[in-house]
Protein backbone atom coordinates (compact mmCIF):
# COMPACT_ATOMS: atom_id res chain seq x y z
CA UNK A 1 0.00 0.00 0.00
CA UNK A 2 1.23 3.49 -0.76
CA UNK A 3 1.80 5.91 2.13
CA UNK A 4 -0.64 8.34 0.52
CA UNK A 5 -3.55 7.30 -1.68
CA UNK A 6 -4.32 9.79 -4.47
CA UNK A 7 -7.51 9.32 -6.49
CA UNK A 8 -7.10 9.39 -10.25
CA UNK A 9 -8.69 12.24 -12.22
CA UNK A 10 -10.96 10.40 -14.64
CA UNK A 11 -10.90 13.38 -17.03
CA UNK A 12 -7.28 12.49 -17.85
CA UNK A 13 -8.33 9.02 -18.95
CA UNK A 14 -11.54 9.98 -20.73
CA UNK A 15 -11.98 8.97 -24.35
CA UNK A 16 -12.70 12.60 -25.31
CA UNK A 17 -9.44 13.89 -23.81
CA UNK A 18 -7.44 11.08 -25.44
CA UNK A 19 -9.07 11.92 -28.79
CA UNK A 20 -8.16 15.60 -28.41
CA UNK A 21 -4.64 14.84 -27.17
CA UNK A 22 -3.81 12.28 -29.87
CA UNK A 23 -5.17 14.48 -32.66
CA UNK A 24 -2.38 17.05 -31.95
CA UNK A 25 -5.10 19.70 -31.82
CA UNK A 26 -3.63 21.36 -28.74
CA UNK A 27 -0.23 21.77 -30.41
CA UNK A 28 -1.76 23.04 -33.64
CA UNK A 29 -3.87 25.59 -31.78
CA UNK A 30 -0.96 26.82 -29.65
CA UNK A 31 1.42 27.23 -32.56
CA UNK A 32 -1.21 28.96 -34.67
CA UNK A 33 -2.39 31.34 -31.93
CA UNK A 34 0.68 32.05 -29.82
CA UNK A 35 3.80 31.91 -31.99
CA UNK A 36 3.26 35.11 -33.91
CA UNK A 37 4.38 37.45 -31.10
CA UNK A 38 7.05 37.26 -28.45
CA UNK A 39 5.76 37.39 -24.88
CA UNK A 40 6.02 40.51 -22.78
CA UNK A 41 6.88 38.31 -19.78
CA UNK A 42 10.05 37.10 -18.18
CA UNK A 43 10.14 33.35 -17.58
CA UNK A 44 9.53 33.83 -13.85
CA UNK A 45 6.50 36.06 -14.43
CA UNK A 46 5.16 33.73 -17.09
CA UNK A 47 5.44 30.63 -14.91
CA UNK A 48 3.93 32.26 -11.85
CA UNK A 49 1.38 34.53 -13.46
CA UNK A 50 0.25 33.44 -16.93
CA UNK A 51 -3.16 31.83 -17.18
CA UNK A 52 -4.99 31.12 -20.40
CA UNK A 53 -7.77 33.68 -20.90
CA UNK A 54 -11.29 32.24 -20.99
CA UNK A 55 -11.78 33.62 -24.50
CA UNK A 56 -8.78 31.61 -25.74
CA UNK A 57 -10.18 28.42 -24.21
CA UNK A 58 -13.49 29.10 -25.93
CA UNK A 59 -11.65 29.63 -29.23
CA UNK A 60 -9.92 26.28 -28.73
CA UNK A 61 -13.24 24.50 -28.21
CA UNK A 62 -14.57 26.21 -31.34
CA UNK A 63 -11.41 25.13 -33.21
CA UNK A 64 -12.05 21.52 -32.16
CA UNK A 65 -15.70 21.62 -33.21
CA UNK A 66 -15.23 23.33 -36.57
CA UNK A 67 -11.74 22.77 -37.95
CA UNK A 68 -10.79 19.46 -36.33
CA UNK A 69 -14.31 18.05 -36.41
CA UNK A 70 -13.99 16.78 -32.85
CA UNK A 71 -17.35 17.50 -31.24
CA UNK A 72 -17.04 18.85 -27.71
CA UNK A 73 -20.24 19.79 -25.93
CA UNK A 74 -20.50 22.34 -23.10
CA UNK A 75 -20.40 19.70 -20.36
CA UNK A 76 -17.30 18.03 -21.82
CA UNK A 77 -15.61 21.41 -22.19
CA UNK A 78 -16.36 22.21 -18.55
CA UNK A 79 -15.03 18.85 -17.34
CA UNK A 80 -11.85 19.08 -19.44
CA UNK A 81 -11.22 22.81 -18.89
CA UNK A 82 -8.48 22.60 -16.26
CA UNK A 83 -6.65 19.76 -18.00
CA UNK A 84 -6.69 21.41 -21.44
CA UNK A 85 -5.86 24.82 -19.97
CA UNK A 86 -2.81 23.33 -18.29
CA UNK A 87 -1.73 21.66 -21.54
CA UNK A 88 -2.08 24.89 -23.53
CA UNK A 89 -0.28 27.00 -20.92
CA UNK A 90 2.58 24.48 -20.73
CA UNK A 91 2.99 24.37 -24.51
CA UNK A 92 3.02 28.16 -24.71
CA UNK A 93 5.68 28.17 -22.00
CA UNK A 94 7.74 25.57 -23.87
CA UNK A 95 7.55 27.53 -27.09
CA UNK A 96 8.72 30.78 -25.48
CA UNK A 97 11.03 29.55 -22.74
CA UNK A 98 11.94 25.88 -23.33
CA UNK A 99 11.36 22.54 -21.66
CA UNK A 100 12.01 23.80 -18.13
CA UNK A 101 9.06 26.18 -18.39
CA UNK A 102 6.88 23.39 -19.81
CA UNK A 103 7.45 21.12 -16.83
CA UNK A 104 7.18 23.88 -14.24
CA UNK A 105 3.82 24.90 -15.68
CA UNK A 106 2.52 21.32 -15.97
CA UNK A 107 3.62 20.56 -12.42
CA UNK A 108 1.89 23.53 -10.81
CA UNK A 109 -1.46 21.71 -11.14
CA UNK A 110 -0.20 18.14 -10.73
CA UNK A 111 -2.08 16.54 -7.82
CA UNK A 112 0.57 13.83 -7.36
CA UNK A 113 3.33 16.40 -6.95
CA UNK A 114 1.18 18.64 -4.77
CA UNK A 115 0.20 15.85 -2.37
CA UNK A 116 3.72 14.41 -2.36
CA UNK A 117 5.25 17.76 -1.45
CA UNK A 118 2.53 18.43 1.10
CA UNK A 119 3.26 15.09 2.80
CA UNK A 120 6.89 16.27 3.06
CA UNK A 121 5.79 19.54 4.68
CA UNK A 122 6.09 21.82 1.65
CA UNK A 123 3.10 23.89 0.50
CA UNK A 124 2.84 24.55 -3.25
CA UNK A 125 1.80 28.09 -4.21
CA UNK A 126 -1.80 28.37 -5.42
CA UNK A 127 -2.38 28.97 -9.12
Amino acid sequence: MPDVNIPIDTNETSAKYREIYHSNSIEEFVYDRFTKHLPAYSIENFISGYHLPAAEFDLFISFLNTQKRIPVNANEAKNLHDLIQSDIEALVGRYYFGREAYYKIKNRRDKFIEIGLKSLGYQMPKV
